[in-house]
């Protein structure tokens, strides 16, 4: 996000063509609905055993030159 983006948000949040509820699905219900669909994929990959990559193992370095740059 650009800091022209960053600095219109208190702005656009004041807008008085802005209901209440308009707001509240702007600043609100979108960080929601991502935050569910993170738990969702944080579950599945729990129960899939698949490991953040910041917990693997790194893999071995190969002598394999094929399709390499």
């Amino acid at each position: 996000m650009s800091p022209s983006t960053r600095n219109s948000w208190p702005a656009l949040l004041e807008d008085h063509n802005w209901s209440e509820e308009d707001v509240a699905m702007l600043a609100g219900r979108n960080f929601l609905r991502i935050m569910e669909t993170v738990e969702t994929v944080r579950d599945y990959w729990k129960r899939a055993a698949i490991q953040p990559i910041e917990q693997t193992e790194p893999q071995p370095k190969t002598q394999c030159t094929y399709m390499s740059s």
